[in-house]
């Protein structure tokens, strides 16, 4: 039977990344890993797997495994720089009717503080579901085309 990957479990990946984390999926396993620096810098470490914690551990064997480089099993998810959730929220303003909400959301994701700014129009002007739900579903389109370009079988479990 062929191991298949949940999209939440990837979606979540992508909402969650930062610029300390990366991502992998074990296609082997279908599971999803987060792996910070210090994960990465043990994983080319010796020391023996029962020195770290126990819920660190998981994350050490994948990094021990990265650091071999010859795992084909495991593949980077993309990165927050791939995800451009800015360009997501731009989308999002182009598709508003309302000519004077359009604009000041398009307003609001001008410069410094612009997540914030937005997400704090969308609020005010009543459409938080509506980006919410434009922007799960870029993510879950981001999710199966990276999952479709690596022949990756997944779950839509999203619902």
């Amino acid at each position: 039977m062929e191991t298949k990957v949940k999209l939440s479990d990837i979606i979540d990946a992508l909402e969650t990344q930062n610029d300390q984390t990366n991502f992998y999926l074990d296609t082997s396993t279908g599971t999803v890993y987060l792996l910070s620096p210090d994960d990465l810098y043990a994983g080319e470490e010796d020391d023996p797997l029962e020195d770290y914690p126990e819920w660190q551990r998981p994350s050490v064997e994948v990094a021990r495994r990265l650091a071999t480089g010859d795992d084909e099993s495991l593949i980077e998810l993309p990165s927050r720089w791939d995800v451009n959730e800015y360009g997501i929220m731009e989308a999002f303003c182009d598709t508003q009717s309302d000519e004077t909400r359009r604009h000041a959301l398009q307003i609001a994701i001008q410069g410094k503080g612009a997540f914030r700014r937005f997400k704090d129009a969308v609020h005010a002007f009543g459409v938080a579901e509506d980006w919410y739900r434009f922007r799960l579903a870029r993510f879950k389109t981001l999710a199966v085309d990276w999952c479709e370009a690596n022949e990756i079988a997944y779950i839509d479990d999203t619902g």
